[in-house]
């Protein structure tokens, strides 16, 4: 953590010098270890906002997020703070290996998510986040041609 606090105070000024945004990424603490220590999205939110930083904002990826339902509850809470939302979908809650599967094909509320979060005033970027063992045994150009029909799909009908 001090390491941490220690490089972002010396990379802020940096970054409004060029008018950069720093994003930092929590992760869900079942497959955490190794990239992170931020593990709750709160909590990180919250230290981000100690800050009070125009160019220190989080990172969401609503794969680590989604299966919780309290994410709704804090959405509205954490959209001043996002400036990236990360799309992945899932079929099982995140372990050690990030099982994630093509959009609209898993678990996770995706579409009422990106609802919720348009409805919060969030207009940032919306990125793609394909990784694990059954997205790397699928042809990628069609993969990422579904993900964006199915994205497109959910930004033409919201679902509220």
């Amino acid at each position: 953590n001090r390491l941490f606090r220690q490089a972002i105070d010396k990379l802020l000024p940096v970054a409004e010098q060029h008018s950069v945004t720093l994003a930092v990424k929590p992760m869900h603490p079942s497959c955490a270890s190794g990239w992170t220590f931020l593990t709750d999205l709160e909590r990180t939110a919250q230290w981000l906002r100690s800050y009070s930083h125009d160019c220190l904002k989080l990172v969401l990826d609503v794969y680590q997020w989604g299966f919780d339902r309290h994410l709704n509850d804090v959405l509205g809470s954490l959209v001043p703070d996002v400036a990236l939302v990360q799309l992945g979908d899932g079929r099982l809650p995140p372990d050690k290996e990030q099982s994630r599967c093509p959009l609209g094909a898993g678990e996770i509320p995706l579409a009422d998510y990106v609802d919720r979060l348009t409805t919060l005033g969030y207009a940032g970027y919306y990125e793609l986040e394909l990784m694990g063992e059954e997205i790397e045994s699928l042809d990628y150009e069609p993969l990422l041609r579904q993900c964006t029909e199915v994205y497109q799909q959910w930004m033409a009908t919201p679902t509220s």
